[in-house]
């Protein structure tokens, strides 16, 4: 899992750098279209667990044997922390990221809620 948040962390960085040598890309511009792509991934991703939920309600979280995905919750909680960290915040922003990142983290670290949390994050992510 440290892997994945590395080479997660490693994709925003990279594609990061790669957008600030497009002229005229102002640095919220560059946020935008990294959080679009994150955003689509998000829905790529959670699609499936969205669909099963749609399928059947009542069984909201997973047993052992269920096959999860933790791409969504980790790239939406690494993308707060990556804009926290590389780009310029307004106080209101600073609170958004604190509040979505202490939300996201029990979602998280218990594995069993994850379809629920990544079928809210199909809907948040702009859709």
């Amino acid at each position: 899992m440290i892997t994945e948040y590395f080479f997660t962390l490693s994709c925003l960085f990279l594609t990061h750098q790669i957008l600030k040598f497009i002229p005229l890309l102002s640095q919220s511009t560059q946020y935008y279209i990294i959080h679009i792509i994150i955003n689509s991934i998000v829905v790529i991703f959670s699609w499936k667990n969205l669909t099963e939920i749609f399928v059947s309600p009542l069984r909201i979280g997973i047993s052992e044997n269920d096959n999860y995905v933790t791409v969504p919750s980790m790239i939406v909680l690494l993308l707060h922390i990556y804009h926290t960290i590389f780009f310029q915040l307004y106080k209101i922003e600073y609170i958004h990221h604190g509040l979505m990142m202490s939300l996201l983290l029990y979602p998280i670290l218990n594995i069993k809620y994850l379809p629920m949390t990544n079928s809210m994050l199909f809907f948040t992510s702009g859709l």
